[in-house]
């Protein structure tokens, strides 16, 4: 069995009520619970939330929520690798693998979350996650400290972009892995993982209020362009997006 589990805490300083914040009509965790819910790959969908409110309401869309995570795991400080293997630890059935997803991950796609899977089910990875190729080489970047620029390595300083190296950053938009890896809280960001290269503009983290008008207009700009009058579509139009 394959099992999602959405990390959906009730609290979000930055955000309020980030979870089930209207996203163009409609919570954003719902957006990603129904796109998860298409995908014939995946046996379950477990939300892991502190929130009556969230757990009711992910209930009513289909998904399970079969235990209310404990306050001591849903504060600021709390990891997604302890959620997880809270998570795992009260699963009352046998899973094989299990992918994070956090619920603000609307630009989810098929294809990508599809590749994770196959790979970690063919080869003998502790984890499979997302990561997208960064835009910006990290040598060129500087800090600003009382209005002076002060370059990250001087020594690269008239050095071409392209003959730069390329780097990566985690996209934060799934991570597949054994559920012994999450039992024992493995480490993710190892030699034992896997990446899964995705699109860099389905990255998006939702922290912020700018973040989210950014990601509504980029939606609205794929459900425009592809079907103006049915929102319920996106679901296929991301998946053929490539």
């Amino acid at each position: 069995m394959n099992i999602v589990i959405i990390p959906a805490r009730g609290s979000s300083k930055r955000i309020k009520n980030k979870n089930l914040k209207l996203f163009l009509g409609k919570p954003i965790i719902q957006w990603t619970i129904e796109n998860l819910k298409k995908y014939e790959f995946i046996n379950k969908i477990i939300v892991s939330t502190d929130s009556k409110k969230i757990a009711d309401f992910s209930k009513k869309i289909g998904a399970d929520v079969p235990f209310i995570r404990p306050k001591k795991i849903s504060s600021d400080h709390a990891t997604t690798s302890e959620v997880m293997k809270h998570a795992v630890d009260n699963i009352k059935f046998k899973a094989n693998y299990v992918c994070c997803v956090y619920p603000t991950s609307v630009f989810i796609n098929k294809k990508d979350l599809k590749s994770g899977y196959e790979k970690i089910r063919k080869n003998n990875y502790d984890y499979v996650f997302s990561v997208t190729e960064s835009n910006k080489p990290i040598e060129k970047f500087f800090k600003i400290k009382k209005n002076k620029i002060i370059l990250n390595n001087s020594k690269f300083e008239k050095s071409r972009t392209q003959d730069l190296n390329k780097y990566y950053f985690d996209a934060g938009q799934f991570y597949w892995g054994k559920i012994g890896s999450w039992k024992n809280s493995k480490n993710i960001f190892s030699s034992k993982s896997y990446p899964i290269n995705i699109s860099n503009w389905k990255t998006h983290d939702i922290d912020t209020m700018n973040d989210w008008d950014k990601a509504e207009k980029l939606m609205q700009i794929i459900i425009n362009e592809n079907n103006k009058n049915n929102q319920n579509e996106y679901l296929k139009i991301l998946n053929k997006i490539e």
